[in-house]
This record gives structure tokens, sequence and C-alpha cells, in this order.
């Protein structure tokens, strides 16, 4: 979790206006990080569900 905190520390601190996230050849991963950086990157307040298929667990 540090290491996302610096991520987006360092991101603030640029004050850069764009942001390329390339998830090309990404098999998933750790859930929650993915709802950490779409919280930093969203405004507005949001919900964020997660689905399994139970087909393939």
């Amino acid at each position: 979790m540090l290491k996302g905190r610096i991520l987006f520390w360092s991101l603030a601190q640029c004050k850069s206006e764009n942001l390329v996230i390339d998830l090309l050849g990404n098999s998933g991963g750790f859930f929650p990080h993915g709802a950490m950086l779409h919280k930093y990157l969203m405004k507005e307040k949001f919900t964020f569900d997660f689905y399994r298929n139970p087909e393939k667990s």
C-alpha cells in the first residue's frame, strides 16, 4: 500500500494534466488496488461492485 501512496503523491507533485495508463496484457490483480486507483482518478463519489463469474473460478 505504501508504494501506491508514494505513486499518488508523486503524481500530485508533477501537476500533470494528462495520465496514460497502459493495461495491455494485464491479466488482473489485487482488486483493492484497482479501487484505490479509481478513487484517485474520480472526483465524484462512486460505488465499486465486484462480480466473480463462478464458471471461471
